[in-house]
């Protein structure tokens, strides 16, 4: 999100998470590609069971052995697929605000944000047109531009540039950052 003079006002950032099945952990035989992902990742082996263990005491799902994974770390398991087998890389995305952009900080109450679709949401009508897991705008100019800045389902072929941005217009809004 811009503002009118072409500041960055609020960025989303790819993030990707290293996944595995939840019966990776805790049975009576060790996973073995599990043992691969911590040699792989050079991970502490004790550290990395215990947490995975914790994690899937606390949440449904897949497990993630290595959150934030580097883009070296996802080309690693790309690489190695069938070594991996269904080891996954799952992306995400985080709102992120410049470094030294304060007010945008404060706006971020204003913006709101964007979360997940569950099955609630399709089944009780409060979102139509999505699926569970699409992303929709949650609060704030997200939620209330939703159908604006939604888009369409589909895949689309983008220009990018060197760095792996699309190359193209942006979305701008008429705040002012700095005066």
């Amino acid at each position: 999100i811009l503002d009118r003079h072409g500041l960055i006002v609020a960025d989303n950032n790819f993030m990707a998470d290293i996944t595995v099945p939840r019966d990776s952990v805790g049975g009576d035989v060790e996973y073995a590609t599990l043992g691969r992902l911590i040699t792989l990742f050079e991970l502490d082996p004790d550290a990395t069971r215990e947490r995975l263990r914790r994690q899937k005491e606390r949440r449904t799902g897949r497990l993630v052995v290595l959150p934030n994974a580097s883009m070296d770390q996802i080309m690693v398991v790309r690489e190695r697929g069938r070594l991996l087998p269904d080891v996954r890389v799952e992306s995400r995305w985080r709102r992120g605000y410049p470094d030294g952009a304060r007010p945008a900080r404060t706006l971020a109450h204003i913006l709101g944000y964007v979360g997940e679709v569950g099955q609630a949401d399709v089944d009780y009508g409060r979102i139509d047109g999505y699926r569970p897991g699409d992303q929709a705008g949650k609060q704030g100019v997200e939620a209330t531009f939703e159908d604006i800045l939604r888009g369409r389902n589909g895949w689309k072929i983008v220009e990018v540039d060197a760095a792996g941005g699309p190359v193209g217009r942006d979305t701008v809004w008429s705040y002012e950052l700095e005066p």
